[in-house]
């Protein structure tokens, strides 16, 4: 049900694994970070973390992470997907958290007019936050972002102002809509080479047929925001049982062909992502072949690029968004314990 005292919803998800390493770190500075800004900008929000399959041997995130009191601009949601859902799922020996399917928990119990989907390891320029603090978003708009990569040492006890200062001079790299640049290297040409046979693919191929515009799905799932009512008619991310990639990527466009606007938000607005371990994530370059390798030992299935053309083409054809996901989706049906923090 709909707050109407509340803004905006942030979703993630997460489980006390330390994957992509230093987990927990990382997870506290984008908490700490979100506190002080929605109550600089008095921004009324929720944030939602979804715990997915939490593992029997470490403490819950509510016991790990420390929590900001008295903060009367921001809710804490803790909404727990037990092991035994998890195993319902198949591959779920070998995945131990379904991305997408978590963050849809997350977006169908949100009660903010607007719904953020994004990750546990981001920082937010105050521009940002000040931006959506003015309440002028809307709905039938798609909101996105290029996401800045920053080195791993952002400190973590330092004032949100010095953090952001710290983001800025230690850029690693920009996603931006048609390229991922490395600020500090030079263009590695094997990887440029490929990365413009997709976009020439995408833009000459299926623009010969069709004319629908290039979207931005570079890193989508890092900042993905429309209105509550817009993410409801779509029913959340394709609810795959598989790894998490391009589907961020089809729920972008499945927005487009429902007539939903792509808007850009450009600079001094910026959304900053904090390195993890290479490989553990959609990173590009060496990153890029170590996630293929871990996922093709695992037996797990992601789509392809074919795939998600494949499923562009289809809503071309049929001139509407496919459906994915039924009225259930985001385990609607099922009882989950939640925790507001602090307690």
């Amino acid at each position: 049900m709909i707050d109407p005292t509340l803004y905006l919803s942030i979703v993630v998800t997460s489980r006390n694994d330390d994957h992509g390493g230093g987990l927990l770190r990382r997870t506290q500075i984008f908490i700490n970070g979100l506190a002080v800004q929605c109550e600089r900008y008095q921004l009324r929000t929720e944030l939602i973390i979804v715990e997915w399959n939490p593992p029997q041997n470490k403490v819950r995130l509510a016991d790990a992470l420390c929590w900001p009191k008295n903060n009367p601009m921001l809710e804490i949601r803790i909404i727990e997907v037990p092991p035994a859902i998890h195993r319902t799922f198949s591959h779920a020996d070998n995945l131990p958290l379904f991305q997408m399917i978590a963050k849809n928990v997350g977006i169908r119990r949100a009660k903010g007019s607007f719904i953020l989907a994004t990750n546990i390891d981001v920082l937010f320029s105050n521009e940002l936050i000040s931006f959506i603090a003015e309440k002028n978003l809307e709905t039938g708009k798609i909101y996105r972002i290029d996401r800045d990569d920053v080195d791993a040492g952002v400190p973590r006890d330092e004032s949100i102002d010095e953090q952001l200062l710290y983001c800025k001079s230690h850029l690693l790299r920009v996603n931006k809509r048609l390229y991922t640049k490395s600020v500090h290297e030079q263009w590695d040409l094997l990887s440029f080479f490929k990365d413009y046979f997709v976009i020439f693919f995408h833009k000459t191929y299926r623009r010969l047929r069709y004319s629908e515009p290039y979207l931005h799905l570079n890193a989508s799932g890092d900042f993905t925001l429309l209105s509550r009512e817009d993410w409801f008619n779509l029913r959340g991310y394709p609810e795959f049982e598989m790894f998490s990639l391009h589907l961020d990527s089809i729920f972008c466009y499945a927005a487009f062909f429902s007539g939903i606007q792509e808007v850009m938000l450009n600079d001094p607005l910026h959304l900053y992502h904090i390195e993890h371990s290479i490989g553990s994530g959609a990173t590009p370059g060496k990153g890029s072949k170590i996630l293929d390798d871990r996922i093709k030992k695992t037996g797990l299935k992601n789509l392809k690029y074919r795939d998600l053309i494949h499923y562009v083409n289809d809503m071309h054809i049929k001139e509407r968004p496919l459906t994915f996901n039924s009225e259930t989706w985001g385990l609607f049906k099922n009882i989950l314990v939640e925790q507001v923090m602090p307690p």
